[in-house]
């Protein structure tokens, strides 16, 4: 079954690349992005599993994976293995996904077609149907297997060695789960309501935020055979409600955040406007029981809007909910018992603010992507809210032309990061036609030279 994908809009610009073949590092003008921004497995034992795309021609794509260790070495060959070579339309960009297959490999979904016929066969007006696929890759870089699926959303480990799928069509108010297990096998296909967001808990399980006809919040946890758990509703009116976010306490609970819409009443005009928002929290444990304020811990209440709010467990029955205000980009920590313990935050001039990634750094903070003044930054927060790299974090590059904001703003092209389990953080992204790699350590600094590293080498 092939899953429609709509024509992006088709921006061709020009990019230089200069790649020097004997060197590492890379050292070049990068423009927007041409090819699916790379994906990063977290928990390899301190190593990175990164899927990446090469574009051969304007129609034809190389699809790779490469394990790369703390100190930069490719340990799967100077070109990584190549998983497969697909076909699709110039400018159609999509974006992979990946988790742990919890032996040291990888389990990634990428979509194209397998042959350029097929590609010609696929075209619906201005639109191309893609087929969606989902690979094992194994510690050594053997594929496993590679199997074809409907489409994916979202791509959660099952810590059994499989994985599950989350697929939510244009437009449906239904999601579909699908479980595959370590041979390759699907063991559970189940229709949903529609799935906000979805979060594993930890037990092979899942745990569901799904927004109902009613437009009302429900959270619930089913196991691993997809039978349910617990359900709890919440009293957030969706219709009135940013999309909320959910993160695993690792014990079978959640954390919930979300950002309650403000509207008044136009008299004149006989309808409402919105004029603000304010930011809550929720915690549910293991047996759906509501730990703090019935109606939501209130974070964020001011004068100035709070949105894009996300939440990251603190491995100590607390969370960190990050959110921007327009100002700054704000951090605040929730202890266990839901009491606002400290209040931290990170300058970022943009008024508009959608793009930032955040992470736990595996020894109780938190690490943050986001863009200050035109650069790409991280930052990591331990538990007390004392900024560990500098009071503005850094520069994933060096040289801010070779990692500006503007595509990222303008195509949401976001990194994505992950944990080096020793401290430190992965960072990776595509622009123009490559893909890149850069690596923060414990104490701050970049160890992959000041540009980072080049995926797609010749």
């Amino acid at each position: 079954m092939r899953k429609l994908i709509f024509v992006l809009i088709n921006i061709l610009l020009c990019a230089l690349s200069l790649t020097i073949s004997s060197c590492s590092f890379y050292f070049g003008n990068l423009g927007d992005s041409k090819v699916g921004r790379p994906t990063i497995v977290d928990n390899i034992d301190g190593y990175a599993i990164i899927f990446f795309e090469i574009r051969k021609s304007s129609d034809e794509s190389e699809f790779y994976a490469q394990k790369i260790s703390p100190d930069g070495d490719f340990m799967w060959g100077q070109k990584g293995i190549l998983v497969d070579t697909g076909y699709k339309n110039w400018g159609d960009i999509n974006d992979f996904f990946s988790v742990s297959d919890g032996n040291n490999g990888a389990i990634v979904v990428w979509s194209a077609n397998l042959s350029r016929q097929a590609l010609g066969k696929s075209k619906v007006d201005n639109a191309f149907s893609y087929v969606t696929h989902i690979t094992r890759i194994g510690l050594n870089g053997d594929i496993r297997w590679s199997k074809e699926i409907s489409g994916c959303n979202s791509l959660l480990q099952d810590n059994i060695g499989g994985a599950w799928v989350i697929d939510t069509e244009n437009d449906s108010n239904n999601s579909t789960i699908s479980k595959i297990n370590s041979e390759g096998n699907f063991v559970l296909n189940k229709e949903m309501p529609l799935l906000i967001d979805v979060v594993s808990d930890n037990s092979g399980g899942l745990i569901t935020a799904q927004k109902t006809l009613q437009n009302r919040l429900v959270v619930q946890r089913i196991n691993g055979f997809g039978n349910l758990i617990w359900s709890r509703s919440l009293s957030a009116d969706l219709n009135l409600t940013e999309e909320p976010r959910i993160n695993s306490d690792k014990l079978g609970g959640a954390y919930i955040t979300w950002a309650n819409i403000l509207t008044t009443r136009n008299p004149s005009k006989g309808f409402n406007y919105s004029y603000g928002s304010d930011i809550y929290t929720q915690k549910i444990d293991s047996k759906g029981n509501i730990n703090w304020q019935v109606d939501g811990l209130p974070v964020y209440t001011s004068e100035h809007n709070g949105n894009n709010p996300r939440i990251v467990a603190d491995n100590a029955g607390g969370a960190f909910i990050v959110y921007s205000n327009l100002v700054q980009l704000n951090i605040q920590k929730v202890d266990a018992g839901g009491k606002l313990i400290w209040l931290q935050s990170l300058e970022c001039k943009v008024k508009s603010f959608p793009y930032y990634s955040a992470k736990s750094d595996g020894f109780g903070g938190i690490i943050l992507d986001w863009i200050q003044s035109g650069e790409e930054r991280v930052q990591n927060l331990d538990s007390t809210g004392k900024k560990l790299w500098g009071d503005n974090g850094v520069a994933i590059v060096a040289n801010s032309d070779l990692r500006s904001s503007s595509s990222i703003l303008r195509f949401g092209n976001m990194s994505l990061i992950s944990r080096d389990e020793k401290g430190g953080v992965f960072i990776t992204w595509s622009s123009g036609s490559n893909s890149l790699m850069q690596r923060v350590d414990s104490m701050g600094n970049r160890s992959y030279g000041d540009d980072g590293i080049l995926l797609n080498r010749k």
